[in-house]
C-alpha cells in the first residue's frame, strides 16, 4: 500500500485510509501488509493509531504489517512512540515483501 499524499495529518483522509485498509483486510486470509511511506513526510498521531490498530488486526489474523521507505523525520516519531519496536521497517517495499 502506497500513499500519494505527502502529509498524513488530515483527519478525514486518515479515516478514509483506515476504512479502505480494513475493507481490503476483510477480503484476505492472513494479511501480509506492506505500507510504503516513501512519499510521506509528515503523519499525525491519528495515523500512528491507525498503524497500531492495523498491526494488531494483522497479527490477530495470522499476518503481519511492515513499513518501507520511512524518512528520518518520521523515523524519529516512530522511535518516540516505540512503533519502530513493534513494526518491522525496511528501506524499500520490495525488501519488506521478500522478508514475509
Amino acid at each position: 500500500i502506497g500513499f500519494s499524499e505527502s502529509s498524513l495529518v488530515d483527519q478525514m483522509a486518515i479515516a478514509r485510509i483506515n476504512n479502505d485498509i480494513n475493507a481490503l483486510l476483510e477480503t484476505t486470509g492472513a494479511p501480509k501488509v506492506v505500507m510504503d511511506f516513501g512519499n510521506v513526510t509528515h503523519c499525525s498521531s491519528a495515523m500512528i493509531g491507525v498503524l497500531m490498530a492495523l498491526l494488531k488486526k494483522c497479527k490477530a489474523d495470522g499476518g503481519d504489517l511492515r513499513l518501507a521507505g520511512v524518512n528520518d523525520n518520521l523515523m524519529q516519531v516512530f522511535k518516540l512512540t516505540r512503533l519502530d519496536k513493534m513494526i518491522k521497517m525496511f528501506d524499500k517495499a520490495d525488501q519488506a515483501l521478500v522478508k514475509f
